[in-house]
């Protein structure tokens, strides 16, 4: 005869937990409408809520650079480096800055690039952007004050302010 078959049933719970689905967020400065970039094993952006919040969804272990931006606005850190491992990265907040004086590229350091940038802006070989927070005598110009300004910071002889 042949064999009866085992009615009998069990119940098993499964937890699967799926990996590379990870998120990075936080705030830039309570401050809505800043744009913010997601860069290195993915990109993205976003622009922040009306609260300042800001959200990279479905990511993988990996290493990212989060960068806010927004016309005249200056951010500390100027970006920030995130290491995704197997958890979601919160927390990454910027606050807004008042502007470096004599930074023309806004990176928050006085260094030979703002020195050159200045004399590019001074001969008008550059022009474009809104140069003002680097301007050092308020004339509203960018001139001789403040290329002898940043080369004084950059070697030395002046302290940034």
């Amino acid at each position: 005869s042949a064999p009866v078959p085992n009615t009998d049933t069990k119940a098993y719970h499964l937890d699967v937990t799926c990996c590379n689905d990870y998120v990075i967020s936080g705030n830039v400065a309570a401050m809505a409408g800043v744009n913010v970039t997601l860069s290195g094993d993915s990109t993205q952006s976003t622009i922040t809520d009306a609260s300042g919040n800001y959200k990279f969804e479905h990511l993988v272990n990996g290493n990212y650079t989060i960068n806010p931006s927004m016309a005249a606005h200056f951010f500390s850190p100027v970006s920030r480096n995130v290491t995704i491992e197997n958890k979601d990265a919160t927390g990454i907040d910027f606050n807004e800055r008042p502007p470096l004086a004599g930074d023309m590229d806004g990176n928050n350091v006085v260094d030979l690039s703002d020195a050159v940038l200045a004399v590019q802006v001074m001969c008008g070989i550059s022009s474009g952007k809104d140069y003002t927070p680097a301007d050092i005598d308020g004339d509203g110009k960018i001139g001789l004050p403040e290329v002898i300004y940043n080369l004084d910071v950059i070697s030395g002889l002046r302290q940034a302010k």
